[in-house]
């Protein structure tokens, strides 16, 4: 039975829903058993049970879609009004508004959906013909809305679902579903759904004085491409994660007085959105920006988005993966500059690439910059003196480490600065550990490291030595001798006198299981230590320095040869050290300015040593038993004090002497090992001046 003629007519989206459902069943389906509540019975003029015939049926929706024509439509509220809000800010067509609509109301009533899902071989083009059937357009204004290059697909604001590999429905946008469907959108909280508004930074253009140039040049591209409203301006920032580049592009915009926006990596759920609908986004957010003027958009981690292999460009695919096509005409003919942020560029296209009109590469900002963004990111947490130095040091670190690292330290209850430093090295650790081994552990531990000229025997004046480095631009320096006569120690105190940030590494941060893996790693550590200005120190330097006429393999040599070429072009500090300098390729050994040895403790040294490990002792034979052990070192003690802690004899000074009888006869292997330039290591005492030219 019909629906009284008087009964309310619907409104609105219902309205809406309404006629376009009827157009389909009046031409495709008039038995389709769609009224099974009594709202869609009352929507499309049928009974919930329909028993009449098909002929019957057709002229009752025939003539109640004539009814339903004749209303005058109201958008001015709920899913109709949010539509056109959408359409006018991303400057959609009628049809690619109403396909938003009608993709809301598939997903929202069930009877309407059943009109437009099939996963039958044809079942993706019955879905475009009644699509264009409900919309009252020709299925070619249809196909073309629904591209795969189109604004609703790559931005997959509506998709297909799919059985098989046959098209089953319209899918709209999850969160673009609560959106429209809200009661009061604004155009903010619609604008937050593609792109959101850039974070304030707290670095300034100096903290990226390292990089040299490249601050001014990106200053002056950026400040006269929105001088000019210049479009397809293109920046690529790359570089491992962790080296600035996206404070960068939010300094730089702020340098100019711009405001940046970032295209949005999830939906308002928080759900990650896919690499595909990543460029649809983007595509959009030049949309709704294009007329804003100072304005600049960011997209971050493009590696994701830009796919490793290109589909085919043809017509209407239900693939949404954009084109190549496509995605060069959306950096080429972006309205606003784009900043690309990459942490890795080895797969993108070099087609793509050359598409950028600026490409930096950052390298990891040295410990200075790194220190006070840590420092920064505690602001009032107290922590112990070298804390934020060795935390510093860590290449992995990020400031979003430290901050969250810094929440779960006050989580945990940590109060005193002994227990925070614990607890934030505990905590940071863990985090880091999932990204990787650390570049080089070595400088954190320099980063404090003791050092006390009294027991150091060098054969240079080490304090005039660092006057004159002081006023170097560069010098290569050979550091060799025992372990444990303090070449590393002199190495920190070194560039604390000169004030330069250290860059540290030793083999296990170089050496590479993959074949030019040492190389590469080796030319960066060149490359970021002259960016940093940093003093440079090799330890280890035997690992890479073996002499060329002993190699069995060839890429023993071409790392040799690396590291060669590499000193011979470099402008600044090198320190190398090595326990086996007559290991060294001769080549190498011309190459150093200064071979300067660290010799063993003098007889007076390991006494005053040996006193200062337990106490002051007044024993003419004991210090005769500690003066006749020929060949110890500073570290041979600190070796010594460690075990007399753990075994509990740290006072027991006859133990302490068999300890470093011990450790002496273990290093010396049973016999004089030969090291430096031919010397025993149980060879007479070392130059008697040696301790005042070692003494600060």
């Amino acid at each position: 039975m019909m629906p009284s003629r008087r009964s309310k007519l619907p409104h609105g989206s219902e309205l809406v829903a309404a006629i376009w459902g009827l157009r389909v069943m009046v031409r495709f389906d008039p038995d389709a058993d769609v009224a099974a509540t009594h709202r869609a019975a009352a929507l499309l003029g049928c009974p919930r049970h329909p028993r009449t015939n098909p002929q019957v049926r057709r002229r009752q929706f025939v003539e109640r879609l004539r009814m339903l024509e004749a209303v005058k439509l109201t958008r001015g509220e709920g899913l109709l009004r949010n539509a056109d809000l959408l359409a006018r800010r991303l400057q959609l067509t009628t049809v690619e508004r109403d396909l938003v609509v009608l993709s809301v109301m598939q997903h929202r009533l069930r009877w309407f959906g059943s009109l437009f899902s099939y996963a039958s071989p044809d079942g993706f083009m019955e879905l475009i013909e009644r699509t264009a059937c409900a919309l009252a357009v020709e299925v070619p204004e249809v196909k073309r809305a629904l591209r795969r290059d189109g604004v609703l697909r790559t931005s997959q604001l509506v998709d297909f679902s799919r059985c098989g590999d046959h098209a089953a429905a319209f899918v709209p946008a999850s969160a673009l579903v609560e959106a429209l469907s809200s009661a009061g959108l604004s155009a903010r909280a619609l604008m937050r759904y593609f792109v959101r508004e850039a974070p304030p930074t707290r670095l300034v253009s100096e903290d990226f004085a390292y990089i040299g140039t490249d601050v001014s040049a990106l200053t002056s591209l950026l400040r006269g491409a929105l001088r000019r409203r210049a479009k397809g301006v293109n920046i690529l920032l790359h570089g491992k994660p962790g080296t600035g580049k996206t404070e960068l592009a939010r300094v730089v915009t702020h340098a100019v007085g711009a405001r940046l926006y970032e295209v949005a990596d999830g939906d308002e759920d928080g759900d990650a959105l896919d690499s595909d609908r990543r460029l649809g986004m983007c595509a959009i957010a030049h949309r709704i920006l294009a007329q804003a003027k100072g304005t600049v958009l960011l997209f971050d981690e493009i590696e994701d988005a830009f796919p490793s292999r290109w589909h085919g460009t043809q017509g209407l695919e239900r693939s949404s993966t954009p084109t190549k096509s496509w995605t060069h005409r959306l950096i080429e003919r972006s309205p606003l500059p784009t900043f690309w942020i990459a942490n890795t560029i080895q797969q993108i296209d070099p087609a793509t690439l050359r598409r950028f009109d600026l490409a930096l590469e950052l390298s990891v900002p040295p410990r200075s910059v790194r220190r006070r963004m840590i420092a920064e990111e505690l602001g009032k947490t107290v922590v112990e003196g070298c804390a934020i130095d060795r935390l510093a040091a860590d290449e992995r670190l990020a400031p979003a480490h430290v901050s969250r690292a810094v929440r779960v330290t006050e989580l945990m209850g940590a109060r005193r600065p002994a227990d925070v430093s614990a607890t934030l090295t505990y905590v940071l650790d863990r985090n880091l550990a999932v990204q990787g081994p650390a570049r080089s552990a070595l400088s954190a531990n320099l980063a404090c490291g003791p050092y006390d000229p009294t027991f150091v025997n060098a054969s240079a004046d080490l304090p005039a030595l660092a006057e004159s480095l002081g006023r170097a631009s560069q010098a290569a320096i050979c550091l060799y001798g025992p372990p444990g006569t303090g070449k590393t120690a002199w190495v920190a105190h070194l560039a604390t006198s000169l004030g330069r940030p250290l860059r540290a590494a030793r083999a296990s941060d170089l050496l590479d299981c993959y074949l030019g893996g040492t190389e590469k790693n080796l030319a960066e550590l060149f490359r970021s230590a002259l960016a940093e200005k940093a003093l440079l120190f090799i330890d280890e330097a035997d690992s890479f320095l073996q002499d060329r006429s002993q190699a069995k393999r060839s890429w023993e040599v071409t790392q040799v040869n690396e590291l060669l070429v590499q000193m011979e072009t470099f402008q600044g500090l090198l320190v190398c050290a090595t326990n086996l300098v007559d290991t060294l390729d001769h080549a190498s050994l011309r190459r150093f300015a200064l071979k300067i040895e660290f010799s063993p403790l003098r007889a007076e040294q390991r006494w005053a040593m040996f006193a200062r490990v337990v106490g002051e002792v007044h024993d003419d034979a004991l210090r005769a038993e500690v003066e006749r052990l020929h060949g110890l070192t500073a570290g041979d003690f600190a070796t010594v004090a460690r075990q007399a802690r753990l075994t509990g004899t740290a006072h027991h000074p006859d133990v302490l002497v068999t300890l470093l009888e011990r450790e002496l006869v273990l290093r010396k292997g049973g016999g004089g090992r030969s090291i430096g330039f031919g010397r025993q290591l149980a060879d007479a005492e070392p130059p008697v001046n040696a301790v005042r030219r070692g003494s600060a």
